[in-house]
């Protein structure tokens, strides 16, 4: 039996509380309390904003605007572990959260246009948020600022996720929202904010970033880049730079593998979603498979992301 909502035509239901309800009753499975999500499950009607369903929301268009976003939630994260500020048990959550949002940048990634320019972290957030919390030892002004960044993030994937071509993608981002709804609440929770102010009666879809035609766009101008990539090999390296995909796996410190440059160059490879560098020695052959460039070892990519992350996007340069 058929679940995409597009084909029931009597229903009150929109797309958007379908399959916003359908991902918040699978993470109701594994939450102790349905506290984090209630401001997430009247979703119907609740809106201060959306995008016209009839108008669709290519899948180019989406990612455009929301990988910066999710790139830039993971530098907060990195910027509030770098401030030496979060206690133990603060540090594991925020560690976590930080690999969700990589996590979700790795999805999102391939989906950007042919052509696009590499993402960056939204200037926006780096601004606000990132300089906000850049050397604060205020660890409840910290969790506050990430708090509400996690609001921005779900607003924006709850403005966009019933008008989404793709359904397989809709289906996707709901349940990314309703995690970032839920890292948010307990992340204002951590800041003691009262229970009740962070999870209201409706949804609301303020702050949301609705900006996503301007995005695809910018990301399209900016490069005129056409790059040929084979399903069974990783493409030649342009001369000394290379985009892809990095991997880990525990061999020698400092050490990486790469499927042709000679042994015994030294890469630098930065992280596209945390802009973080680090430098390694090519001592062995792997990275056979597109999209798949370098396989890092693990003292090596623990510099530039957490290892809970396993893939990310990088640029090599040597």
């Amino acid at each position: 039996m058929s679940i995409d909502p597009t084909e029931a035509t009597a229903a009150a239901t929109t797309r958007r509380t379908f399959l916003a309800r359908a991902a918040f009753g699978g993470a109701l499975v594994g939450v102790a309390t349905a506290g984090p999500l209630r401001s997430m499950l009247g979703v119907a009607g609740a809106q201060e904003a959306e995008l016209d369903a009839d108008e669709g929301l290519e899948n180019e268009a989406f990612a455009a605007l929301a990988v910066p976003l999710e790139m830039a939630a993971v530098q907060a994260y990195q910027a509030a572990l770098e401030t030496s500020s979060l206690d133990a048990d603060t540090t594991t959550t925020a560690r976590m959260f930080q690999t969700h949002h990589q996590t979700v940048v790795d999805a999102l990634t391939p989906l950007l246009a042919e052509g696009s320019a590499t993402p960056r972290p939204d200037e926006t957030v780096m601004s606000t948020t990132v300089a906000a919390i850049e050397g604060n030892a205020d660890q409840t002004a910290i969790l506050t600022s990430l708090s509400e960044l996690e609001d921005v993030l779900a607003a924006t994937h709850l403005y966009a996720v019933g008008s989404l071509d793709d359904n397989s993608l809709a289906k996707t981002v709901a349940q990314v929202l309703a995690v970032e709804s839920q890292q948010a609440v307990a992340l204002g929770r951590a800041a003691d904010i009262d229970l009740t102010e962070l999870t209201p009666d409706e949804a609301s879809t303020a702050g949301a970033r609705t900006g996503f035609a301007e995005a695809a766009a910018a990301a399209t101008t900016t490069t005129t880049t056409t790059t040929t990539t084979s399903t069974t090999a990783p493409p030649a390296p342009s001369p000394n730079r290379q985009s892809g995909q990095a991997t880990w796996y525990r061999w020698k410190k400092g050490n990486c593998a790469h499927n042709s440059l000679p042994l015994g160059t030294r890469v630098r490879v930065t992280s596209v979603a945390t802009g973080r560098s680090a430098t390694c020695v090519v001592g062995d052959r792997g990275a056979f498979r597109n999209p798949t460039i370098i396989d890092l070892d693990a003292s090596v990519f623990e510099q530039i992301s957490p290892l809970g992350a396993g893939r990310i996007s990088v640029v090599i340069s040597w």
